[in-house]
């Protein structure tokens, strides 16, 4: 993945804060994979995927931690397995749609997690 793509995910990310900083509201949704899904063997492909992937991470979990200070709505969601794809989008939106248990600035993760994965 090009250096390119990371680094307009940190402008888009950039200019979106600042509009709801200036607009005291919004919503902001960052929804990245915890694995890769290419299927390609190329080593220096996977690496450079696994590059831009963590720098997303980075950012979303920059942002989503000053989220709660912020007038804004922010949330994470990271998860899924090859194949999980439905199962990983209705998650998304059925946190969206629960508002009792909206946090501002929380990371959601779907799927199995822990010691007995």
């Amino acid at each position: 993945m090009p250096s390119i793509l990371v680094k307009s995910w940190l402008f888009l990310a950039k200019e979106i804060v600042a509009n709801f900083q200036v607009r005291k509201q919004g919503v902001l949704i960052f929804v990245f994979p915890e694995i890769s899904g290419s299927g390609v063997k190329d080593t220096s492909t996977d690496v450079l995927e696994s590059i831009a992937v963590a720098s997303f991470r980075s950012l979303a979990l920059g942002l989503l931690a000053n989220a709660p200070d912020e007038p804004y709505f922010a949330q994470g969601f990271t998860g899924g397995e090859a194949g999980s794809e439905a199962e990983f989008a209705s998650f998304i939106f059925k946190q969206l749609d629960e508002t009792k248990r909206r946090t501002n600035g929380k990371l959601h993760k779907f799927g199995k997690s822990g010691f007995f994965k």
